[in-house]
């Protein structure tokens, strides 16, 4: 047993490997340092650009520029429920605002854009910001109020990407926290062709589809998710805001498209959530201008 689990860990620290996506009209000489592998193919292969701004809080661009000529309307009845946890989600277009390019472009704004590679229907977690020992927020919905508090927690947001008849992509979101102690489960793993049985080590993961939403957009669109400042004590504000001092705001900007047909870079993980042990090291990127 042992054995095996050494092994799974390896191949699973070896598909962390990936490329990432530079932003628009950005430099690439930093994101070539990553060299990319190849794995998955097929015509049902998506990519998606995932990019986690952060600047101090109340940040312009974050809270006002992003949302000023956004399409929010996108998400029609979930709109006033998300806003009640929080959460905001908008439709950006094929181009973001030019402030948000720069961020999207800054190391030390967006120290670790990255480009995913997955099966179309294939849903994968991306990590919003760092664990917290605790995590306490008020759950709202159905017209009640719940309070959730749970221990070694971390925020993250499953997307779920599916290629639509008429050439569009859509998405589909679902919050979720992971927490507690890890448990080591037998799974399934694939290599080489073949499948045999290793050991995977997770957290218990909760997910809130009732404060789920879904988009579909044209491929290449910008899509913005991130929080309200004036919502305290929801899922949103522990997702995006961080507790301690100097308090810094993060947002999610993602960009689905369809996967070059060369393979270009896999994912990550190939949509799995990566080892905790990778996990255990996020970081927050603290700088405060561009």
């Amino acid at each position: 047993m042992r054995q095996s689990l050494a092994v799974v860990l390896a191949l699973t620290a070896a598909s962390l490997n990936g490329c990432v996506a530079p932003p628009p009209d950005g430099p690439v000489g930093r994101y070539e340092a990553k060299v990319p592998f190849h794995g998955l193919s097929g015509d049902d292969v998506v990519q998606l650009d995932v990019f986690v701004v952060e600047r101090p809080a109340a940040d312009r661009c974050l809270n006002r520029e992003v949302w000023e000529l956004a399409d929010e309307e996108v998400l029609k009845d979930k709109k006033s429920l998300l806003e009640e946890n929080g959460l905001r989600a908008c439709v950006l277009g094929d181009s973001p605002p030019d402030g948000l390019r720069a961020l999207l472009r800054s190391e030390r704004s967006c120290a670790n854009p990255r480009r995913l590679r997955l099966h179309a229907g294939r849903p994968t977690q991306i990590v919003l910001g760092p664990a917290a020992s605790d995590l306490a927020f008020q759950l709202r919905q159905d017209g009640r109020t719940a309070d959730v508090s749970l221990d070694q927690a971390q925020c993250l947001l499953q997307v779920t990407t599916r290629l639509t008849g008429d050439g569009r992509m859509n998405l589909q979101f679902a919050p979720q926290v992971r927490h507690g102690e890890p448990v080591s489960l037998p799974r399934p793993m694939r290599e080489g062709g073949s499948l045999h049985w290793g050991v995977q080590t997770e957290q218990p993961t909760e997910t809130y589809p009732g404060l789920g939403w879904e988009m579909t957009v044209p491929p290449n669109t910008y899509i913005a998710v991130g929080t309200l400042l004036d919502r305290p004590d929801t899922l949103g504000q522990r997702a995006f805001l961080s507790a301690e001092a100097p308090r810094t705001q993060r947002l999610l900007v993602l960009r689905p498209g369809r996967a070059l047909a060369d393979g270009g870079p896999t994912d990550e993980a190939n949509g799995r959530q990566p080892p905790l042990a990778l996990q255990a090291g996020w970081t927050a990127a603290r700088g405060a201008g561009p």
